[in-house]
């Protein structure tokens, strides 16, 4: 019995710090876009945050070059004129919510946003 608990108990300590830190998405729809004068790309997203940094138009941004940064800033405009939803990817989010918060920097290690897809 104690071979079995001791199995269990190593499994848990190995992949607790995983679940923790697990990809996740969120899907919601874009109100705004932005570019502030530094070049760093914003959006309101329903249901996921106001002012959210995704990435930076200038210079590279967390896991965003330039050229995604740009292509990611037509494919939000392109969302929010179609009326449709986009799937933001994290992967390194402690919060797991979909619910994010508002003037985040998602780019930031902390939330590891890597991916942005259109939906719909």
């Amino acid at each position: 019995m104690f071979k079995i608990l001791k199995k269990y108990a190593a499994v848990y300590l190995f992949t607790a710090p995983v679940m923790v830190n697990a990809a996740h998405y969120c899907v919601g729809k874009v109100q705004t876009v932005d570019v502030a004068g530094n070049g760093n790309l914003q959006a309101d997203i329903e249901g996921i945050g106001f002012g959210n940094i995704l990435c930076s138009l200038s210079e590279k941004k967390g896991e965003y070059e330039t050229e995604a940064c740009r292509a990611s800033f037509s494919l939000l405009l392109a969302a929010n004129m179609a009326n449709k939803p986009v799937r933001l990817y994290f992967n390194n989010d402690g919060n797991t919510s979909c619910n994010k918060g508002n003037w985040l920097d998602f780019s930031a290690p902390i939330h590891g946003f890597y991916y942005i897809r259109l939906e719909g």
